[in-house]
């Protein structure tokens, strides 16, 4: 809890009060105060976001969200006593008194190291834990403000399946992309905001991966990525004012991405990039996962903690949730023109390509 004095007219963010709430971080993690050296000194912030002029008494609300080495990285919300968000900081990372600001970089292949010489990678699934499910608004009596929902291309069997989970007040359903726009004057006044684009489920795919009919894949791709970019531009005009976190669910074949779906997840890593309060993340997901699966797995990535943009994600076979990562490789491999087209569309093939 935060108290300090009556701010000087004008004053939206005091000092005093900001300072506190940094403190916050000090004590995630702990139960009892922390020692001479554990003191994280703050170096760099991702954002800070101020929807009101905070009043003399709030709260604060601190989580990790990664740490490598000796740098830790947090994110901070600060709300009044009925649990609406005033303000929120991402990415704001501390380290230890003496420890590198940066991480070590990971060691790469010898082949790889030497002088002026490039450098090649190649993509790969790697397990990653879900992070901590983070509180919207922390509400004066310990709970929490449920969000709003808008569920997009969802079958029935999907909305009934996300609507037993009773995990948000609203949930709005619009059976097609091109729709979205006209029901943002329902949105405009949510706190929060959680979006979920359904594309190819309960569908076979029309495309092969060797398949060069552009036209069609433009088809596919054009509905959710005018609506997705339609909701960023409503949220950079201050038509939605609350902080919005958006999925991209699309279907998967025998663990391959489809060609017309799987290009979702390069447009989600760079549409979500440009303001802080708008995350978009895909997920793949076998077209024939259960519904009240696909539901759960919704949820947990919608309430997980720290910044999700740009993440791409999917469901293995067994369940287990892996994110793509690049992984060096010690040699080139010489693609021609019609191969990087085919793994351009799949992940039949690693694409390799210079730093």
């Amino acid at each position: 809890r935060l108290a300090g004095a009556e701010s000087e007219p004008g004053v939206a963010l005091p000092p005093a009060l900001l300072d506190g709430a940094l403190r916050a971080c000090h004590w995630v993690g702990r139960q009892a105060p922390p020692r001479r050296g554990e003191l994280a000194i703050p170096f760099s912030l991702g954002a800070l976001e101020l929807f009101e002029p905070l009043p003399p008494s709030c709260w604060a609300h601190a989580i990790s969200v990664g740490r490598a080495g000796e740098v830790e990285r947090f994110e901070l919300t600060i709300c009044d006593g009925e649990g609406r968000v005033l303000a929120r900081l991402t990415e704001f990372a501390g380290r230890l008194p003496g420890a590198s600001a940066e991480p070590k970089p990971r060691a790469l292949p010898a082949s790889s190291e030497d002088e002026g010489g490039p450098r090649f990678y190649a993509p790969s699934w790697a397990p990653a834990p879900i992070a901590p499910i983070a509180p919207i608004a922390p509400s004066a009596a310990g709970g929490r403000e449920a969000a709003t929902l808008v569920l997009v291309g969802a079958s029935v069997a999907l909305e009934l399946a996300v609507r037993d989970l009773d995990s948000w007040e609203w949930v709005i359903c619009v059976a097609d992309p091109a729709a979205l726009r006209s029901r943002q004057a329902e949105l405009a006044a949510a706190e929060s905001l959680d979006v979920v684009f359904v594309a190819g489920l309960g569908q076979a795919s029309e495309l092969a991966a060797t398949s060069e009919d552009l036209a069609a894949v433009t088809d596919q791709l054009e509905p959710c990525c005018f609506a997705v970019l339609e909701l960023l531009r409503a949220a950079e005009a201050g038509e939605l004012r609350g902080p919005i976190r958006c999925v991209v669910v699309h279907a998967r074949d025998d663990d391959q991405s489809r060609p017309e779906l799987g290009a979702l997840a390069g447009f989600a890593r760079s549409a979500g990039a440009g303001l802080a309060r708008f995350e978009l993340l895909s997920l793949g997901v076998d077209v024939e996962l259960p519904e009240r699966t696909l539901a759960e797995a919704v949820h947990a990535e919608l309430r997980a903690g720290g910044r999700a943009s740009g993440q791409e994600l999917r469901l293995s076979p067994s369940g287990t949730r892996e994110q793509r990562t690049l992984e060096p490789v010690e040699e080139a491999v010489a693609l021609t023109a019609s191969s990087m087209a085919r793994t351009a569309w799949g992940d039949s093939a690693p694409a390799l390509g210079p730093r």
